[in-house]
């Protein structure tokens, strides 16, 4: 790598972590390029030498922290059984977005046009931590034999009970604490894994 390729690596990296710090701090909607720049130590201009616009430079913040979710979940992940590491695994995903909503939300935002990453990969934007979990299935010796289709489809619902769950939990205070935020996710992962195991 040249050192005008490792200068323009760092210059990324300083715009990308001040925007994912900014987001953490401040929220999505309170973002703005300038803050970028202040925070980075740059003119706010010089964003537009490294990123074609501000949505790209929020895209690749979102990614960081996708991965940085990823691997919280990774490292922190256990059970004996699959139906135990995916209650885990969605508990885990629910503690890492509560302890900073602001990371969630511009998971949520429609003022992010996620077609950046169709652009760039060909593919639409896809959460790390959900390709651990698709790993997670297709190795449990409970779904041996299972359809690649059969484990997406129960991939996408463990996805959906916890972005519901997050989602009411987060914007509409509801249910009123964690710990019943927990059983509601628990007693539903556990009966979705009691219907497909022994179906």
């Amino acid at each position: 790598m040249t050192k005008k390729e490792i200068q323009r690596t760092r210059i990324i990296k300083y715009f990308t972590d001040s925007t994912i710090s900014l987001i953490k701090s401040d929220g999505l909607e309170n973002l703005t390029t300038k803050k970028i720049g202040d925070h980075a130590g740059y003119s706010y201009a010089t964003i537009y030498n490294y990123f074609e616009n501000f949505n790209d430079l929020i895209c690749v913040a979102i990614a960081e922290i996708a991965g940085e979710c990823a691997d919280f979940v990774k490292k922190k992940l256990k059970g004996n059984t699959i139906k135990e590491r995916m209650i885990n695994f969605v508990l885990l995903m629910t503690e890492f977005n509560i302890a900073n909503p602001n990371i969630y939300y511009p998971f949520l935002s429609t003022s992010v046009d996620f077609s950046y990453f169709q652009k760039k990969t060909g593919d639409h934007f896809i959460h790390p931590a959900y390709d651990l979990l698709v790993r997670e299935l297709k190795n449990a010796k409970e779904f041996e034999g299972k359809s690649n289709e059969e484990i997406l489809i129960l991939c996408n619902l463990l996805t959906n009970i916890f972005h519901a769950k997050m989602h009411f939990y987060l914007l509409m205070k509801s249910p009123a604490t964690l710990k019943e935020l927990n059983n509601e996710i628990i007693t539903e992962v556990e009966y979705l894994f009691n219907l497909v195991i022994n179906k």
